[in-house]
C-alpha cells in the first residue's frame, strides 16, 4: 500500500539531533519550497501508484513517496549514484531530515531504481511546471525573457565499432545462456559460452586492422567472418533458449528470457551492419547504424566541435527564462536543425506564462528571417538572432543597437547553465538504461538544477 508521507511517532524524537539539519541552507531552502508546493508530491505520488494495480489499497505499507522523491532529487543535486544516495542518507542526520526518512529504514538503491523507472517525460514536465509557477509567485522569474540553445547528452557507451558491438552481443547472450544453465532451464550446446572465442577474434581484428598489405586485409576480412559466424551461433542459441522458456515463467527465468528477446534482434542488426560495411564495403546512413546494444536509440551528432567532432547520444534543447530557471526541455529522437525549433520554443513559453516574452534570443543556428517575422507576429517585442554569414550594412547597423547587444549577452548566459547541468547534475552522459532512459535522466537533472537555483536566489 503506497504511503505518501512518514509521520513521526517516536516519543523520544526530540532527543535525537535532527535539528542539525538546519545547518545546510540550500537543503533547507529546497525542503521549504517542496513543503510549500504539495502539488509536486501529488504529481509524483500519482506516478508511483502505477507500480501495481491495487497499489493504493492493498499490501504492506510501502516506502514513503515523499522520501523517495526527495532522495531522487538529492541524487541529482550532487551527481550521486543510487547506492551512494542510500549510503549517505543512512549515515547522515541532515539527509534523514531532508528526505523525511527520520527513524524509518532508508529506501534501498534497488527501490530507488524501481521508482525512478516509473517516471515519464510528461510527469517530470508537470512537476517542473509547478516549480516554475512557485518561482513566479516568489518573483524569482517573470517570464519576460527567453533564451534557447541545444546540447548533446552523450550515451554511456564506448566508441562504437562493428567488432566491439559483435563482441558485446556475444558476451551478453553467452552470459544469459549461462544463467539458463544455472537455473536448470536448459543444457548442452544451447548454453555454450562463446566469450573466449569472440575475444580472441576481437584481438585479431585489432591486430590485422593496422596492416596495409593485401595479405593483411585478407586476414582482416577472414577474422571478421569468423566473428560474425560466432555471433550468428549465439543468436541461434538464444532463440532456442527463448522458445524453451515458458511465457508464464516468473522470477529470474522471466528476466533472462526478456533480456535475450531484447538483445538478440539488435545483435542480428549488428551482424547485418558488419557484413555490409566490412565484407561488402557498403556505406550505411546514420539511421541504419546500431551504436549500442544498451542504448540503441542513440545516434550520431556532429555539432562542429573541434575537440569532439563526433558525439553519440541525443540532442537536448534547453529553454531558459530570466531568473536562470529552465522552463522547458525537449529531447529529440533524431538530428534536427536549430532553426526549426525556435518558434515552437516561443509557443511553449506562451503556454507556460500565458504571454509572449519581451525578448527571445538564440545563437546563429536559430537565425532566419522567417523566425524573426513569426516571433514578432506572436507578440515578441525584441528578437535577438544574429544573422549567419556576410551581413549587409543595414543588418550590421541593426545588430549594433544597444538592446540587441544586451540580448546577445543575455543569450550567452545559457552556455554557463549548460556547463552547470553537465558538471553538477550529470547531463554530460546519460547513465540510465531501458525505455525512457533519457526522459528520466534529463528531466530529474533539470528539476534538481531549478530547485538549487531557487534555493540560492
Amino acid at each position: 500500500m503506497l504511503r505518501e508521507r512518514i509521520e513521526q511517532i517516536h516519543m523520544f524524537e526530540a532527543l535525537l539531533p535532527f535539528q542539525i539539519g538546519d545547518t545546510s541552507p540550500e537543503l533547507k531552502a529546497v525542503s521549504d519550497f517542496l513543503d510549500a508546493h504539495p502539488q509536486i508530491l501529488s504529481e509524483f505520488t500519482a506516478a508511483m501508484v502505477k507500480r501495481s494495480t491495487h497499489s493504493k489499497t492493498l499490501g504492506r505499507p510501502s516506502e514513503s513517496a515523499e522520501a523517495v522523491l526527495r532522495m531522487l532529487i538529492l541524487r541529482r543535486m550532487h551527481k550521486l549514484t543510487f547506492r551512494m544516495t542510500h549510503d549517505l542518507t543512512t549515515d547522515s542526520f541532515v539527509l534523514r531530515k531532508f528526505t523525511r526518512v527520520y527513524y524509518e529504514s532508508v529506501p534501498t538503491y534497488s527501490t530507488l531504481c524501481k521508482y525512478d523507472s516509473l517516471l515519464s517525460d510528461d510527469v517530470l514536465k508537470r512537476i517542473n511546471q509547478h516549480i516554475i509557477r512557485g518561482a513566479k509567485a516568489l518573483k524569482i522569474t517573470r517570464g519576460a525573457q527567453l533564451r534557447v540553445d541545444s546540447t548533446v547528452v552523450e550515451a554511456d557507451i564506448h566508441y562504437p565499432t562493428d567488432s566491439g558491438l559483435l563482441y558485446d552481443g556475444v558476451k551478453v547472450l553467452s552470459r544469459a545462456a549461462r544463467k539458463c544453465r544455472d537455473l536448470g532451464l536448459a543444457a548442452g550446446e544451447a548454453t555454450r559460452d562463446f566469450t573466449r572465442s569472440a575475444k580472441r577474434q576481437l584481438l585479431n581484428i585489432v591486430k590485422y586492422a593496422k596492416k596495409r598489405s593485401d595479405e593483411g586485409r585478407t586476414e582482416f576480412k577472414q577474422t571478421y567472418e569468423k566473428m560474425i559466424a560466432i555471433a550468428k551461433r549465439c543468436v541461434l542459441n538464444a532463440k532456442k533458449l527463448v522458445a524453451g522458456i515458458s511465457e508464464e515463467a516468473g522470477g529470474q527465468a522471466a528476466r533472462v528470457r526478456l533480456q535475450m528477446q531484447q538483445i538478440a534482434p539488435l545483435v542480428e542488426k549488428v551482424i547485418e551492419q558488419a557484413t555490409r560495411r566490412v565484407l561488402f564495403g557498403e556505406k550505411l546512413t546514420t539511421d541504419e547504424k546500431v551504436l549500442s546494444l544498451f542504448q540503441p536509440d542513440a545516434y550520431v551528432i556532429r555539432k562542429g566541435k573541434r575537440a569532439r567532432p563526433t558525439e553519440f547520444g541525443k540532442l537536448v534543447e534547453i529553454q531558459q527564462v530570466d531568473g536562470k530557471l529552465i522552463s522547458n526541455w525537449e529531447i529529440h529522437d533524431s538530428n534536427v536543425y536549430d532553426a526549426e525549433r525556435f518558434i515552437p520554443a516561443v509557443e511553449q513559453h506562451m503556454q507556460t506564462f500565458g504571454k509572449p516574452p519581451n525578448l527571445a534570443a538564440g545563437d546563429r543556428g536559430y537565425s532566419s528571417e522567417d523566425n524573426e517575422n513569426r516571433a514578432k507576429e506572436l507578440g515578441v517585442k525584441r528578437v535577438c538572432l544574429p544573422k549567419k554569414g556576410k551581413k549587409s550594412k543595414e543588418r550590421a547597423a541593426y545588430e549594433k543597437q544597444r538592446w540587441f547587444k544586451a540580448g546577445h549577452r543575455f543569450r550567452a548566459g545559457i552556455e554557463g547553465t549548460i556547463s552547470v547541468l553537465k558538471r553538477r547534475h550529470g547531463l554530460d552522459r546519460c547513465r540510465n538504461r531501458g525505455d525512457g532512459a533519457y526522459d528520466r535522466w534529463v528531466g530529474l537533472g533539470v528539476i534538481a538544477y531549478n530547485l538549487m537555483t531557487i534555493a540560492i536566489t
